[in-house]
This record gives structure tokens, C-alpha cells and sequence, in this order.
């Protein structure tokens, strides 16, 4: 909307209210001084004129303050819900919905993939191995597709992952993370809570894995975490912009550090490619750089760029020459 602001092809943007652009004050305030300079003005129906810098500030506080009220009231009614021993949330992989809403059953299909999961952990296989043996028998993930090993290890932090459900063990934990948004990149991150912040409540109706198999489990995942620590992966020139030529999966680092070897993700993580061939960084990167050193020397290149330039140069001189006269008349005031 900004370039089509600046291109001039509109003057006016018609809302309801000044929250139809956005609830954040932050956000709210930086539109209108971008729609401001570009000489566009906003229009709002239920004030019945242009909006003000007032009203972006008076609206957008109380906007900002209304999504805070309705995340606390939502909060409280689904903690509310939980300590009355219904869920919060949809029924997880191993459930199935009812008539009652927050209230699920066993469903024997899943729950028995389940319980499979946890027999082939607690006999030392890891993620990606159950993964490619569920994915070899064409046993559908949660979502209808293939198995991640991320989709059963999970995050230890979070509590999600087959692995990591403890309602499969009768106890409901809710509360473990919370949504936040970045201010400088807009994305929205979870961050976990402190375990104070927990809500637990037993649900033995939902349990259909054995404490002793859960525990068993847990011990394995903790020695093989120990015994195998994982580093925290940095990226790559190429890093997201290979793909696998058999299975069309992502390839990715298998190894790190300055002898990085790439390999095909779908093989490691689902178990489902045969590509077995790795290439290793620096002979990946030597050759693009060079391909890429070849294409831009070529002359055709060289003189677009040189072109491209030129045309930059002129805009940017013809641009600077009409604000001369100004600038020197506010020099002339100035003396």
C-alpha cells in the first residue's frame, strides 16, 4: 500500500474507525504518518470527517487497551474451563471430540499409534527412526501426511509432541506458553511461562499409557540427550534455497561447522527419500560463487548494471536539483 501511496494512485482511504487500520498504537500511528506524507488522508465513517493525530492517539490507546482487557477475560474463562476438567483447546492426536464442548474420549485407532510411539522409544528408537517406520507403513500423521520426528520428540519447553503429552498419562497441563509479538519484526514468537503460572489438573478418564512406560521414556530421551548435544545451527549462503532433485525436500545441514555437509531433510527427519548423497559447504559455495562471479563479469551484464546505475544516478541528481532552490532560500533566511 505504501509504493501505491507514493504512486499516487489513490487519495483517500475510507474506514468504519480508526482500529479497522490496526489496534496497535505503535502500528496505528506509523500508517497515518506514512499515508501523511504521501498526501493521502483517511476518512472515518463513524466520525463523519478525516481523522486527527487526537484521534490516532485517543483511539488507538483505547484499542490497544480493549485487546488487553479481551486477552485477560479470555484467559480467565479458559482457566476456568480447565479447572473444571475440560479442555481448552481442540483434542489432541489420540482423542476425538464430543458432543460437549471441552470434552473429549479416547479414539482406540489413534491411541493404539500412540502407545506404539512409546513402545519403539522405550526400546531405544529415536524420533526420526519411529518416524520412518510409521512413514513405511503409510500410517497417517496428525495432519494426514507424513511423520515428522519433530511431530513425536516435540519441544520440552512447549509440552507439545507425542513424546511430550502428559495428558496421555491423565494429567492436563494448560498455560505453558503465551503469544507475543515482536516490535521490530511484527512476527509472533511463543515464549514458555514460568511453571508457577501452570494450570494442573488430573484427568485419569483420559489415560491410556502406563506411568511406568512414560517414565521409562522420559529417561531415555534425557540420557540421549546428554550423551548427544545438539549445537545451535547458524546459517549458510545457501541456507533454505537447496532442494532435493528425487523427493523435492530440503536439503539441509547434517553436520556443522566449517566442514558442513548438506543432505536431503526428508531422509534424516521423515525416513521417506533414498537420496543418500551429501555435498559438503565449501565445494557447494566455491562453485555458485564462481557460476555467479562467470555470469556477472559477461559484457551483456556488466553493461545493464552499469546502465542500471547510470539511470539510479540521474534520478537521484535530478532529484537533489530541484531541492537546490529551496535549500538555498532557507540559507538565505538563516543569515
Amino acid at each position: 500500500m505504501k509504493e501505491d501511496a507514493k504512486a499516487k494512485k489513490f487519495d483517500v482511504i475510507v474506514v468504519e474507525d480508526v482500529d479497522r487500520l490496526s489496534r496497535n498504537l505503535g502500528d496505528l500511528a506509523k500508517f497515518v504518518k506514512i499515508m501523511n506524507f504521501c498526501g493521502v488522508f483517511i476518512y472515518s465513517l463513524s466520525k463523519g470527517g478525516f481523522i486527527s493525530d487526537m484521534d490516532v492517539g485517543f483511539k488507538g490507546t483505547m484499542s490497544a487497551q480493549f485487546l488487553k482487557d479481551l486477552s485477560q477475560k479470555t484467559k480467565r474463562g479458559l482457566a476456568a474451563n480447565v479447572r473444571k476438567g475440560k479442555a481448552a483447546t481442540g483434542a489432541p492426536y489420540g482423542y476425538r471430540n464430543t458432543a460437549e464442548r471441552g470434552v473429549f474420549k479416547i479414539d482406540e485407532e489413534t491411541s493404539d499409534v500412540v502407545r506404539r510411539i512409546f513402545t519403539m522409544s522405550a526400546e531405544g528408537l529415536c524420533p526420526r527412526q519411529v518416524a520412518a517406520v510409521l512413514n513405511k507403513e503409510g500410517v497417517p500423521s496428525p495432519r494426514g501426511g507424513q511423520w515428522n520426528a519433530s511431530t513425536i520428540g516435540g519441544h520440552k519447553g512447549h509440552g507439545v509432541g507425542i513424546l511430550r503429552n502428559s495428558l496421555y498419562i491423565g494429567m492436563r497441563i494448560w498455560n505453558r506458553t503465551e503469544k507475543v509479538r515482536d516490535p521490530e519484526t511484527g512476527k509472533r514468537l511463543i515464549r514458555t511461562r514460568p511453571t508457577e503460572e501452570y494450570v494442573t489438573v488430573e484427568a485419569p478418564e483420559l489415560q491410556f499409557i502406563d506411568q511406568e512406560l512414560w517414565d521409562k521414556v522420559q529417561s531415555c530421551r534425557r540420557v540421549r540427550k546428554s550423551n548427544r548435544p545438539y549445537p545451535k545451527r547458524r546459517g549458510y549462503l545457501l541456507s533454505g534455497l537447496m532442494f532435493c532433485g528425487q523427493c523435492g525436500g530440503t536439503y539441509t545441514a547434517m553436520t556443522a561447522g566449517k566442514y558442513a555437509k548438506f543432505g536431503c531433510s526428508s531422509r534424516r527427519e521423515k525416513g521417506v527419500c533414498g537420496n543418500r548423497r551429501m555435498i559438503s559447504r565449501s565445494i557447494l559455495d566455491n562453485c555458485v560463487l564462481s557460476a555467479l562471479e562467470t555470469y556477472l563479469l559477461e559484457e551483456e551484464n556488466v553493461t545493464g548494471a552499469v546502465g542500471a546505475f547510470e539511470k539510479e544516478y540521474k534520478y537521484l541528481f535530478d532529484k537533489a536539483d530541484k531541492k537546490r532552490p529551496k535549500l538555498e532560500q532557507r540559507i538565505l533566511v538563516i543569515l
